[in-house]
């Protein structure tokens, strides 16, 4: 979805990476501190940590740098000419870490029931399963469906900002199944 502002926003994001392009790190190095925003987002939803009233804040702006380096990781790969394999599998793997750690997060810290973070993990994993499994038949999956990995975070962000939680987890449920069901019926026309 957000791929249909992608010449906008890959303007933003070229500027951003010259920007961190200074501290001359290899891009699985922001690919790894993406993560680890990622794990501290968790960590302040779980409420293991409690900074006052200020948990949600600090989830959600831990929640956004995270977001903001996994952009940062792959353009910085692409403008250095440093694209891998490796490179490319460990950006889609800790991005699935990243969202297992965000979602135990809101759970443990009580946002909402437990069936729900259940649905909202299950779904959005299967969300990178079917792109994964399509890609092994050769299919590419780039921009299919209403909601990548960033339209599922930016509704959490802004469900934390408002204290909507779990409106918000509804609101990813409902995206990412009809993501799934966008890119089963992409495969099932291009098969």
């Amino acid at each position: 979805m957000l791929n249909n502002f992608k010449k906008e926003l890959k303007k933003i994001v070229y500027q951003t990476s010259k920007f961190f392009d200074r501290f001359n790190l290899h891009p699985n190095y922001w690919t790894m501190i993406s993560l680890i925003f990622a794990i501290l987002s968790g960590i302040f939803y779980s409420k293991y940590i409690i900074v006052y009233n200020f948990n949600e804040i600090i989830a959600v702006l831990m929640l956004l740098i995270s977001g903001l380096f996994d952009v940062v990781d792959g353009e910085l790969a692409r403008k250095n000419k440093l694209v891998t394999k490796f490179g490319e599998f460990l950006d889609s793997t800790s991005d699935r870490f990243a969202e297992i750690f965000i979602y135990f997060g809101i759970l443990l810290g009580g946002y909402t029931s437990p069936e729900l973070v259940y649905l909202v993990i299950t779904f959005s994993l299967m969300i990178s399963y079917v792109r994964s499994k399509a890609e092994t038949i050769k299919k590419k999956m780039i921009g299919i469906g209403i909601a990548e990995r960033a339209e599922r975070l930016l509704p959490l962000a802004i469900g934390t900002i408002t204290g909507q939680i779990q409106t918000a987890l509804i609101i990813i449920l409902i995206l990412s199944v009809i993501t799934i069901v966008q890119r089963i019926w992409f495969i099932r026309k291009k098969s």
